[in-house]
């Protein structure tokens, strides 16, 4: 007497497309009683490859059926879980992608500090900035393979607070769950930065430039800040020009229609440690004049 043994896969059973079924033949020494040995309770078998087989009522062997464990499945090969690392640090530079003097878990406590996830190759995926009180100000997530990142708010605030001089009021508002997406140049300095809300809807842009200063009274490294609604309509812009120490000695401030609106010279006494700052108005006359230590 001939019998037929069918062993088929629970993965494989594709309804609608058998036209698109594929069957094969293996070739094997194995027998019906090599299979079908050492029977086993269902929950023994659980997340284990295995043999189902049916039997009618009259204890006739129906077919046999293979049970591939869970990671043996087409497309479900069992994942390696790899575990990232949690360090703690004074300060980060997000430009050199540095991150300062490391802390302790114990020490991170009750200051300022910043958590940085590290993944097994040893290479940072994220930085959030902590306060002493223990809330999550803002996170940043790196790319790999490159300079851009984007920073994640976890409080409603002003993008001010990451650069006062690339950010201007006009266009600073940030909520929690916004975030900067910034996009960078080879050096590491930032190109574009579009801030979106928790939709992923841009709210509104910053383009920026570098080069040297046009202003013959004022020589120095200049930086153009443009910034943009979400229409591409523009709100207006600044440049800052700083000296050979990187301080800034002049700023002039542009409306939409690229007037100028006011400018605010620095002037530094370094005998006495102290700065004037002077603020024109659109007229080229002085409206304000104060005093501060640096």
């Amino acid at each position: 007497m001939r019998f037929i043994i069918f062993i088929t896969s629970a993965a494989v059973c594709l309804q609608g497309k058998s036209d698109t079924t594929t069957v094969k033949y293996f070739h094997t020494k194995q027998l019906r009683s090599h299979i079908l040995r050492n029977e086993a309770d269902a929950k023994d078998v659980k997340g284990k490859p295995h043999f189902k087989a049916v039997y009618d009522s009259n204890g006739k062997l129906l077919n046999i059926e293979y049970i591939p464990a869970p990671w043996d499945k087409p497309g479900r090969k069992k994942a390696k879980k790899t575990k990232s690392l949690k360090l703690y640090y004074t300060s980060w530079n997000p430009r050199r992608t540095e991150l300062g003097k490391g802390l302790t878990r114990s020490e991170a406590r009750g200051r300022k500090h910043f958590e940085a996830v590290v993944t097994p190759d040893g290479s940072v995926s994220s930085v959030t900035e902590i306060l002493p009180s223990g809330r999550r100000k803002w996170t940043y997530r790196l790319k790999p393979e490159s300079k851009d990142y984007t920073i994640e708010f976890h409080s409603s605030e002003t993008i001010i607070a990451l650069d006062k001089v690339l950010f201007n009021d006009a266009a600073s508002e940030v909520r929690r769950g916004w975030k900067a997406i910034y996009k960078t140049r080879k050096d590491g300095r930032p190109k574009q930065v579009h801030v979106e809300d928790r939709l992923g809807q841009r709210i509104y842009f910053y383009r920026f430039n570098y080069s040297a200063s046009r202003d013959t009274a004022f020589r120095g490294m200049m930086i153009r800040s443009e910034y943009f609604k979400d229409d591409k309509s523009a709100v207006g812009s600044h440049e800052t020009i700083f000296d050979k120490k990187r301080r800034i000695i002049k700023q002039d401030y542009f409306d939409k229609n690229k007037s100028l609106m006011k400018t605010v010279i620095h002037e530094y006494r370094d005998d006495l440690k102290e700065k004037a700052i002077i603020t024109i108005n659109e007229k080229g006359e002085a409206v304000e004049r104060r005093i501060v230590p640096y």
